[in-house]
């Protein structure tokens, strides 16, 4: 009887080992695959868009110059593709694998509210193809006669002793057609640092810019040289974006720093450099 008794309970023990091990082995089970999932990714003008992070749990590229990305290793399952980018909407595509095969993904990207241009070099006009204008809509420099600028760098009188920024539109003869432009009175002096961290207008509280109260000047106050490391800063309204209807009829709204002037001896010309952030969705907000 005894044994019997032993075993029985050698029996009982080797079933609750094998049990065990069973259940160790179904938590272990491999979590990766062999289905691949790529794609292209593309702007809101449907241009390959280049430097997009790519994210799917922790596996994650960028995008190539033509705007392709390859990711590996996935198993049978359902997955969100995560795409980002700086001044992009950030954004997901769900997708479905079998864990053997390859998937193709391709997402266009939306801008965000908030647009961010740093950096944007202007040098003094000395003729019509000198890049003294700027496209505040799109973030790019152009030439002073460009019917797609906004605003223009000037020099006042050829004087060499001030400079400001003015609207390019065509009342401002003898400027060509442009795009008009308008400022509010400056808005301070303050760091890059600090123009960084701006998520609004600070002298607006409680309520949305208005047009009509917080611009209307064509041109900027003059600046010259800087002293330490406070620039000037201004917020602008694109009225001739708003009434050409480029924004799908939605008012357009940023702000200005002046980052540097210099004189390049070179050239015999003065620089500036600007940042903007520019503001798509008519608030008065700078978040993104």
């Amino acid at each position: 009887m005894k044994k019997q008794l032993i075993s029985m309970l050698s029996i009982f023990i080797l079933l609750i080992s094998i049990a065990f091990i069973s259940g160790c082995e179904s938590t272990t089970e491999p979590t990766t695959g062999n289905s691949v999932i790529k794609g292209q990714v593309f702007d809101n003008n449907n241009a390959p868009l280049a430097g997009v992070n790519v994210k799917v749990g922790s596996n994650a590229t960028t995008t190539a110059s033509n705007g392709r990305y390859e990711l590996s290793g996935f198993p049978q399952g359902t997955f969100y593709v995560v795409f980002s980018k700086n001044n992009f909407k950030t954004d997901s595509l769900q997708t479905t694998v079998s864990g053997e095969d390859t998937v193709t993904a391709n997402f266009t990207m939306e801008l965000g509210e908030v647009t961010i241009f740093n950096g944007l070099v202007v040098h003094e006009s000395v003729d019509g193809q000198s890049l003294s204008g700027v496209n505040l809509y799109e973030g790019i420099v152009v030439t002073e006669d460009n019917s797609n600028r906004d605003i223009q760098f000037k020099d006042s009188l050829g004087t060499q002793n001030n400079f400001y920024f003015r609207s390019g539109h065509l009342s401002l003869n003898p400027v060509l057609a442009g795009y008009r432009a308008e400022f509010s009175e400056r808005l301070g002096n303050i760091t890059k640092a600090t123009f960084d961290t701006l998520s609004s207008r600070p002298d607006v509280v409680g309520r949305e810019i208005n047009p009509d109260w917080d611009f209307g000047y064509d041109e900027t106050e003059y600046f010259n040289t800087f002293a330490g490391t406070l620039r000037p800063y201004y917020s602008f309204y694109l009225r001739g974006r708003y009434e050409n209807n480029q924004n799908n009829g939605i008012r357009i709204y940023g702000l200005l720093f002046i980052r540097s002037l210099d004189y390049n001896a070179s050239t015999g010309r003065y620089t500036t450099t600007i940042d903007l952030k520019i503001n798509r969705n008519a608030k008065n907000k700078f978040n993104y």
